[in-house]
């Protein structure tokens, strides 16, 4: 069967061309984070979210400053990665390379990549709880928001890695056989 000329391809390139611009724009607000980041490190004060809980800086607090900006930079940094392996995948499926080894790749790199943001997002959260703990303030902790959905998402991540790999076997030994 000749992957490139069923229907299901043909809607596929589109949603994917579609997908490959809406990360484009989203890849732009990205790199609008980096201005935020400075503008927060130098000039200012206010309350910033670690997890559910809200931290708040002062001026001249430089060091907690340099702890929660550094969460922040590797968590924009790992969404730019994330962001670059999806739009290299949406690119593959507009070739109509589906079930290509390229495509598990991208698949990987972007699964690794949410996984790695997960653990970042946790960090995130234990420092703002210590942050407000040390501070007197109370903290929260939602079980719900801060594991059961981030690893049932990735859960469904995993399953739909492991069908595009089947599919990619599957697909591999029908042009083997043909």
């Amino acid at each position: 069967m000749d992957l490139q000329s069923h229907s299901c391809t043909h809607r596929i390139r589109r949603l994917s061309y579609y997908l490959h611009m809406v990360l484009n724009g989203i890849r732009f607000l990205l790199y609008l984070g980096w201005p935020g980041i400075i503008y927060v490190g130098f000039f200012a004060q206010g309350h910033l979210p670690m997890g559910n809980n809200s931290v708040f800086l002062a001026h001249d607090d430089y060091i907690l400053k340099a702890v929660i900006l550094t969460t922040y930079v590797v968590a924009l940094i790992t969404m730019l990665g994330i962001n670059r392996a999806f739009r290299q995948l949406m690119r593959q499926y507009m070739r109509s390379e589906i079930f290509s080894n390229e495509a598990v790749s991208h698949v990987k790199a972007t699964v690794k990549g949410v996984v790695a943001y997960i653990f970042i997002y946790w960090l995130q959260a234990l420092i703002g709880i210590v942050i407000n703990s040390s501070k007197g303030i109370p903290t929260e902790f939602s079980a719900l928001n801060e594991v059961v959905v981030p690893m049932t998402f990735v859960g469904v991540m995993f399953t739909l890695l492991w069908a595009l790999e089947i599919g990619r076997d599957l697909y591999e030994e029908s042009e083997g056989t043909i």
